[in-house]
């Protein structure tokens, strides 16, 4: 009889301790540095760089997203110019519904812009700070796949775009996913990415 009772307590104790293990491992992930390699369409024109994305949760509802993409070409177009851009943002977003898989969240944030061309001995460049609106909504499909969707308005010097963002992560380690994105502004611009992030 005591041996039963000290099996149940062990049981029960077991149960407390993996149970918020297994609820975290099929929550979305607001928690990671990812760095990936970059393809952008500017207008029929491939432009390739790289991405840097960092998300942190200040708390249950809060966290904060800051990102760097940065492309360069040369021989645009077959000519001698050569052309770069910098796409810096940085806000923070609220978590408006959450259950143990999914979040929707809105955010806020702004967002720099910075562009040059060069080429024929002259240099052209332009670069403004604007702000951008955020709604998505992330869902951990299972412990090892994790799907994410946004709509974004970003609205620079007065010109305004949409974008459609989609992201998957495919977690191969607890810390470690390899993940894929893809984001739709018009029919003549884009871009497509993949990379790895680490959870913290």
């Amino acid at each position: 009889m005591k041996l039963m009772k000290l099996s149940v307590l062990a049981i029960a104790v077991m149960a407390v301790t993996i149970a918020p293990s297994q609820a975290n491992e099929t929550a979305p992930d607001f928690d990671y540095i990812s760095a990936s390699y970059e393809s952008t369409d500017f207008a029929g024109e491939k432009v390739n760089g790289f991405g840097l994305e960092l998300s942190r949760s200040i708390n249950a509802d809060w966290f904060m997203m800051a990102g760097l993409n940065y492309g360069s070409e040369s021989n645009v177009a077959g000519t001698s110019i050569d052309f770069d851009f910098t796409n810096i943002s940085v806000g923070a977003a609220y978590k408006f519904h959450q259950t143990e898989t999914t979040a929707f969240y809105a955010g806020l944030g702004l967002v720099y812009l910075d562009a040059s061309a060069s080429g024929f001995g002259e240099t052209i460049s332009d670069s403004d700070t604007g702000y951008g609106l955020t709604l998505g909504v992330r869902h951990r499909f299972t412990p090892a796949f994790e799907f994410d969707g946004q709509v974004q308005h970003v609205d620079v010097a007065g010109d305004s775009d949409q974008q459609f963002s989609l992201t998957g992560k495919y977690f191969f380690q607890t810390d470690w996913s390899a993940r894929l994105n893809y984001t739709f502004v018009d029919s003549d611009n884009s871009s497509f990415g993949i990379g790895v992030s680490y959870h913290f």
